[in-house]
């Protein structure tokens, strides 16, 4: 059954970006000869048909990849979450009297 559902998306893909695609030949390619509009209207969705499906395939095999990996992906360099795990934060209190102590001068500054 999956071949067939593959078969409606792909044709009703096309038919959607064709419609889409002539759209825009009547609008923007309206000054280009007669024969380019066809191509673009014709050719035109069947590379976005097969970019699709193609970025749709890798998307796929990569989350079959992903659910078959020993090691789930993003675990191993997370920090304990217990609530009285040591977490470090910075302490900018020593920075702004830093800043205090030593002021920039306005040469520096650019005022």
């Amino acid at each position: 059954m999956s071949i067939v559902w593959k078969i409606i998306r792909i044709i009703g893909l096309y038919a959607v970006s064709f419609f889409v695609c002539i759209i825009i030949a009547a609008i923007a390619l309206d000054s280009l000869p007669d024969a380019i509009e066809a191509l673009f209207a014709l050719l035109a969705p069947i590379a976005f048909v097969w970019w699709y499906e193609k970025r749709r395939a890798t998307k796929i095999s990569e989350r079959e990849n992903l659910a078959n990996s020993p090691v789930p992906l993003g675990k191993e360099d997370k920090q304990p979450s217990e609530p009285g795990a040591y977490q470090p934060r910075q302490n900018n209190a020593e920075l702004i009297r830093a800043g205090r102590t030593h002021p920039v001068s306005p040469a520096l500054s650019g005022g």
